[in-house]
C-alpha cells in the first residue's frame, strides 16, 4: 500500500465513506444543506487532520482536477463547491462534444481527464445510495452556472446524451412537445428514440422510483402516445375514406382503434402528470383527435350507413350481432362435453363501457402473465347503442321486447333484465347465476368453490368505468384513468376465475 493509498483510506474513515476509492469518498463528503460556497463538515475534518493534500493528488491523478497554487501552497483552503462545479462542467461538455465559451475556464482541459470525470459522474447517478445527493449538486451548480439560459443554443438532438442537470431534461421535452404535431414521418421516429433513449437516463430512469422520476417517465409517456397518434395519423394522410360499412369495420379492427387507444395512452399521462410545458401539445392532440379522426370517421361511417341503407337491415358480412353472442359465442361451449364432464361451465364478464381498443390492451395482458390464453374477436352492437338494451342483448334469449311506459328495463323472453336479481332469475334456467364482479373480488378460494358449485353458467357485472366516470366533474375528466383501472382490474379477475373455470368470455355492453 502506497502512502497515498494510506491517506486516502483515513479520508474514507472520516468522511464516512463505503470504501478508500476517490468516487465514494466524494459521494459521501457532499451535504444536502452545505451549498457550493460553504465546506461540509466532513471536509472540515479532511483538513483538520493535514489530509487535504492527498484528497488533491488524486483528484488530479483520477480526473485531472487542477487546484490553484494558493489551494496547493494551503494560502487558501480547497472549496469541495469548487471542484464539483468543475466536474460537472467537464461532464456537460463530454456529453455534448464540445467546449462552449462560458466553460472555456471550467472544463477541464486534458482529453483523458475530462472522460473520467464524466465516467466519475456516471458512477455516482447509478448509485442507489447516492443518486440523490448529486441531484441536490446538480441543481446548485446547474443555479450558479445559469444552465437554463445556457441551454438556449441547444437542440435536443445535441443534448441527448447529457444526464448532468436536470434542466437538460426540461428543455429535451418543451422542445419535443412543440415539435410533434408538426413533425414529419421520419422525425417522429427519430423522437420517439430520443424518449427510449432519455427513459434509460438518469432523470427518467424506471430504476428509481421517486416523485421526480415518476413525473418524467409520465410526461414522456404522453410524448410518445402523441408520437403514436400522429403517426397513425400520418399512415392516413389521404383521409379516411371506405367503399363499404365492411371496409371500416375491418379497418377498425386491424389498425383505426389504434387512434384511440393513443389518445387515451395521452390524456391518461397528460392527467397524470400535470405539468404546464404539456398545455399547448394537450390541445394539438384534441384537435387531431376530435376534430380530424372522430369527425372523418364519423363522417365516412354516417355516409356509408346512408348509402347502403344499413339501418333497415343492421348486419354486416361476417360478423356477428350483438344479440347473437350466447346463441354463437357460448352456447356452443356449454353443449361441448365428455364423458367425464357432461357440459362444459362458462364464465362470461360483461364490463360497462370498455372499448374495443382496451380490449386489445387486456388480452395482450392475460397473454403476458400467460395463466391462460387469451383471443380477440369483435361483435356489432345493437342499435340504438345504451347500456340497458345492450346488457339484455347478451343474455340467453329468443326475444328482445320493449313495454310501453318502461323506460329503463328491456324485457327477455318476458322476463325483466334491470338488476343483478332479475339476470339472476333469468339465468337460473340455464343452471347460471348473475353476480358482480365486486362480489367475486371479495370471495376467497373456498367462498369462490362454495358460490359456483353447481353453475354452469356464470355472468359477472363489471361497471368501473361508468361507475367512477358518471358523476360528472372531475371523475368524468379522469375516465382515462378508469378505463387503465377497469383494465388491471380485469387482469386480476380473470386470473381469479381461470382458477375455476377453463372457458370465459369478456366482453363490453356495445
Amino acid at each position: 500500500m502506497t502512502e497515498l493509498d494510506l491517506d486516502l483510506a483515513m479520508i474514507s474513515v472520516v468522511v464516512k465513506a463505503d470504501s478508500c476509492d476517490l468516487t465514494h469518498i466524494l459521494f459521501a463528503s457532499v451535504e444536502a444543506d452545505s451549498g457550493l460556497e460553504s465546506n461540509p463538515k466532513a471536509m472540515g475534518d479532511v483538513e483538520k487532520f493535514g489530509l487535504v493534500p492527498a484528497l488533491l493528488t488524486s483528484l488530479q491523478q483520477e480526473v485531472g482536477y487542477p487546484p490553484s497554487q494558493e489551494v496547493l501552497s494551503g494560502e487558501k483552503p480547497f472549496m469541495l463547491g469548487h471542484c464539483l462545479i468543475r466536474l460537472l462542467a467537464t461532464g456537460f461538455c463530454e456529453s455534448v462534444g464540445d467546449v462552449p465559451p462560458w466553460a472555456q475556464d471550467l472544463a477541464i482541459s486534458a482529453a483523458n481527464a475530462r472522460a473520467s470525470s464524466r465516467a466519475l459522474l456516471s458512477r455516482w447517478r447509478d448509485s442507489s445510495r447516492y443518486y440523490k445527493a448529486f441531484d441536490v449538486v446538480s441543481a446548485w451548480v446547474a443555479e450558479a452556472l445559469r444552465i437554463d439560459d445556457k441551454l438556449e443554443s441547444y437542440n435536443y438532438a445535441s443534448l441527448l446524451d447529457v444526464a448532468t442537470f436536470e434542466s437538460v431534461e426540461r428543455s429535451i421535452i418543451s422542445e419535443l412537445a412543440h415539435a410533434i404535431p408538426q413533425a414529419a414521418a421520419a422525425d417522429l421516429n427519430q423522437f420517439a428514440d430520443a424518449i427510449a433513449a432519455r427513459l434509460d437516463g438518469h432523470w427518467a430512469s424506471r430504476h428509481k422510483d421517486d416523485d421526480k422520476r415518476r413525473q418524467y417517465r409520465t410526461v414522456y409517456q404522453a410524448l410518445a402516445s402523441a408520437i403514436d397518434l400522429y403517426q397513425w395519423q400520418q399512415a392516413h394522410s389521404s383521409g379516411l375514406h371506405f367503399t363499404s360499412l365492411e371496409e371500416i369495420y375491418k379497418a377498425y379492427e386491424t389498425d383505426l382503434y389504434r387512434f384511440d387507444q393513443a389518445y387515451r395512452h395521452y390524456w391518461a399521462a397528460s392527467r397524470r402528470a400535470h405539468v404546464d410545458i404539456l398545455k399547448k401539445l394537450d390541445d394539438e392532440v384534441e384537435q387531431c383527435y376530435a376534430n380530424w379522426y372522430i369527425d372523418n370517421l364519423a363522417k365516412t361511417w354516417g355516409d356509408r350507413i346512408e348509402a347502403e341503407g344499413s339501418l333497415a337491415n343492421w348486419r354486416i358480412e361476417g360478423v356477428l350481432n350483438q344479440q347473437q353472442f350466447f346463441s354463437k359465442h357460448v352456447a356452443p361451449v356449454l353443449s361441448r362435453g365428455s364423458k367425464k364432464s357432461p357440459k362444459q361451465r362458462v364464465v362470461v364478464i360483461i364490463s360497462d363501457a370498455f372499448r374495443y381498443e382496451a380490449a386489445v390492451e387486456l388480452k395482450d395482458r392475460i397473454n403476458e402473465k400467460r395463466y391462460s390464453e387469451a383471443v380477440l374477436s369483435s361483435q356489432l352492437g345493437v342499435v340504438p347503442s345504451y347500456t340497458t338494451l345492450g346488457m339484455a342483448s347478451l343474455l340467453p334469449h329468443k326475444t328482445l321486447e320493449y313495454r310501453e311506459g318502461v323506460v329503463d328495463d328491456v324485457f327477455v323472453d318476458g322476463q325483466s333484465t334491470k338488476g343483478t336479481a332479475a339476470r339472476n332469475k333469468l339465468l337460473s334456467a340455464y343452471q347460471g347465476i348473475a353476480v358482480t364482479a365486486e362480489q367475486v373480488k371479495e370471495w376467497s378460494r373456498d367462498e369462490g368453490r362454495d358460490a359456483l358449485r353447481g353453475q354452469q353458467l356464470v355472468y359477472v357485472y363489471h361497471n368501473i368505468i361508468d361507475d367512477r366516470s358518471d358523476g360528472g366533474g372531475p371523475s368524468e375528466a379522469d375516465t382515462f384513468k378508469h378505463v387503465e383501472d377497469a383494465i388491471n382490474d380485469l387482469t386480476e379477475l380473470t386470473r381469479k376465475i381461470m382458477m375455476h373455470f377453463k372457458y370465459l368470455d369478456c366482453t363490453g355492453d356495445g
